[in-house]
């Protein structure tokens, strides 16, 4: 899957966990995920999507779901700068896992990262991109989220402060 290794078969710069995470003394933090509601009342004609088609067989036998979690966790680690959404929608040839992002660059990113290419058809979207979510993919995706250090530095829009990261129980996260 293009986007997620290097030309040297290491993972991409800046994936991190998919929560906060403490590495080389600086804090990442997300932004958080909102409700598709929210991100369509805010952004009703300036949202831009990436969608991932899960093929009609796969989506029958209850795939959508995981593959839903997956994106999720993927756009997560990629840390990005506004506010993202995920949905899934039952079409005719499929269903589509829809990440809508606020930020293009954050669209970018994750299109870059799944290998999703300009769909040319943007309907009430700034910009769409689309790419088939089948095993090869989810896999790619998997891979991607086992892996727990970065290739290189982290992208400086992931970095924060120094402090400590404090878990939900209070106590700081490795």
């Amino acid at each position: 899957m293009k986007g997620l290794l290097d030309q040297k078969g290491r993972w991409g710069v800046g994936l991190t966990s998919d929560t906060a995470t403490r590495a080389s003394g600086h804090r990442f933090i997300v932004m958080p995920q909102v409700s598709w509601q929210t991100m369509m009342k805010e952004f009703p004609a300036a949202a831009h999507v990436v969608t991932g088609l899960i093929l009609s067989d796969d989506a029958a036998v209850g795939l959508a779901g995981s593959r839903s979690f997956l994106l999720g966790r993927l756009a997560r680690i990629l840390c990005p700068s506004g506010m993202y959404a995920i949905a899934e929608i039952v079409e005719r040839d499929g269903t589509h896992v829809q990440c809508v992002f606020a930020s293009a660059s954050d669209a970018a990113e994750l299109a870059e990262a799944v290998g999703a290419s300009d769909s040319g058809c943007y309907s009430h979207w700034a910009s769409r991109r689309k790419f088939l979510f089948d095993d090869a993919a989810s896999k790619a995706i998997e891979g991607a989220l086992s892996c727990h250090a970065p290739a290189g530095p982290l992208p400086p829009k992931c970095q924060t402060s120094s402090a400590p990261v404090k878990g939900q129980d209070g106590g700081a996260l490795a």
